[in-house]
């Protein structure tokens, strides 16, 4: 008989693999702590940590340690935008390339921004210096991706990381929420980005700390959509008992208690996007003919929850999307001074973190508050001023082909967990998306990093062999 792959391995290389997982799963839970810029030394010494951790990995891979392969090559052209992005912000600091801006400050160097980065060059990025920095942020955004395809090979450790996530979210919601109500800020008062009272955390920023906790929906949200695929209770009232007494209340609780905290944050962007995008299930998770029984399982609990939540904690939510508070303030006016500088410069942009700068020259007598806008409040306008409409591309490509993977994925599996890991991913995903559109929240690197993590479970999860107990057909609407 032949031996398993495990029992043939070297004892080495076996707890060497462990090892490395379970280092992985801690480096995870230490991220979710840092809100910091790429550029501070504890997020150097975190991804120097990472980098050393992949670089073990694949020592281990190379010695007969566990990998999966599969996901790797089913993501090549994921990995292949990624590294397009990284090339391109390589190529913006050694090319040789004049702008306007260059042109502008180096004939007249007394006009150019009294800021201590803007060092004007014939290269490529009018602030070469900060564009290494998102150069290699990005170095390791595709080696958190990478990593985690390749880490992510059995289900136990699918089950594994998505508890890691639930817990992390479900902690971070928790005294986001506590701390909320008992005054407490447990970040520099000075760094406080206005309202004073919304849960925030650990996080400086409200729509941040929503942005995270929403993602971090996605370990709750894949058990019990998985456990609702599962379960087919005859009538109401077994439903209600399966509902309230089953192994479904547990998840109901932490997807309650994370929706509390985003309501507590007063995020507008973050709630509403959620919002929309919770419905998703709706569409995609209908097993032929069940269309009654989805109904009372799944869209009726949903919105009691949320209009019962929304009024028992939202008060300040409602207000601030009521009336003259939803407008957007002068965001309006900071996207059109940003697609202004953008057209000068709409194919190869001005260079990775060049945003302050170029925003700076760009906004004259714009009636803006007198404040550093070192982000333009949207994160696709943002990376085409500074990447250009190539580097737009690369991230629209990414974001496409991972969610036409996702779909297919989960149209193709016979896998409960496939099918409720991808429709969680979906949705998390989709709400960053929406968010990002009138927020920087995919630029914060603890939320970036995430985001990646869960991105590469659309090609990991996939690829390994399911059990065959709980194979179900799925089909579309």
């Amino acid at each position: 008989m032949r031996p398993s792959n495990r029992t043939s391995r070297p004892l080495l290389v076996i707890f060497l693999d462990s090892f490395i997982w379970y280092a992985f799963l801690g480096l995870l839970v230490l991220v979710s702590f840092l809100d910091h810029q790429f550029a501070s030394s504890k997020w150097a010494l975190l991804i120097s940590a990472f980098l050393g951790l992949s670089a073990l990995h694949c020592l281990s891979v190379a010695f007969g340690g566990r990998a999966n392969l599969a996901a790797l090559s089913s993501a090549k052209v994921a990995c292949l935008l990624l590294f397009a992005t990284i090339l391109l912000l390589g190529l913006q600091l050694f090319l040789p390339y004049s702008t306007a801006l260059h042109d502008a400050f180096i004939l007249e160097p007394q006009k150019a921004p009294t800021l201590a980065w803007f060092t004007p060059s014939m290269v490529w990025s009018v602030v070469p210096n900060q564009t290494e920095w998102l150069f290699l942020k990005e170095i390791a955004m595709l080696t958190v991706f990478t990593t985690t395809l390749s880490l992510v090979s059995t289900r136990l450790r699918v089950k594994q990381l998505f508890v890691v996530i639930l817990c992390v979210g479900l902690l971070h919601a928790l005294v986001g929420s506590l701390a909320k109500f008992a005054g407490l800020s447990l970040v520099d008062l000075k760094q406080l980005d206005g309202h004073f009272s919304a849960a925030r955390g650990w996080f400086v920023n409200r729509n941040h700390f929503a942005s995270f906790v929403s993602l971090t929906m996605v370990g709750a949200m894949t058990f019990f959509l998985k456990d609702l695929l599962r379960d087919k209770p005859s009538n109401v009232v077994s439903m209600v008992f399966s509902q309230l007494l089953g192994s479904r209340a547990p998840l109901f609780a932490v997807l309650l208690i994370s929706l509390v905290a985003i309501i507590l944050s007063q995020s507008r962007a973050g709630f509403l996007g959620l919002m929309f995008v919770c419905w998703i299930p709706v569409f995609f998770l209908v097993e032929k003919g069940q269309r009654t029984g989805l109904w009372w399982k799944f869209v009726l609990p949903v919105t009691v929850i949320v209009i019962g939540t929304l009024w028992y904690f939202g008060g300040e939510l409602i207000e601030r999307l009521s009336g003259d508070a939803m407008s957007l303030g002068e965001r309006i006016l900071q996207w059109e001074v940003t697609w202004s500088a953008i057209k000068n410069e709409w194919l190869l942009g001005y260079g990775g973190n060049s945003y302050e700068t170029v925003f700076q020259i760009e906004r004259e007598y714009a009636d803006l508050r007198q404040v550093v806008f070192d982000q333009s409040h949207n994160h696709y306008l943002h990376i085409w001023l500074e990447q250009g409409l190539l580097g737009l591309l690369f991230w629209l490509g990414l974001i496409g082909m991972t969610s036409i993977h996702a779909l297919q994925a989960f149209k193709n599996s016979s896998s409960t967990l496939v099918a409720a890991s991808m429709l969680a991913i979906i949705v998390v995903m989709t709400a960053a998306l929406l968010q990002a559109g009138v927020d920087f929240n995919l630029q914060i690197p603890n939320i970036r990093y995430y985001f990646f993590v869960i991105i590469a479970l659309t090609y990991s999860i996939p690829t390994i062999k399911q059990s065959t107990r709980t194979k179900r057909r799925f089909l579309l609407i």
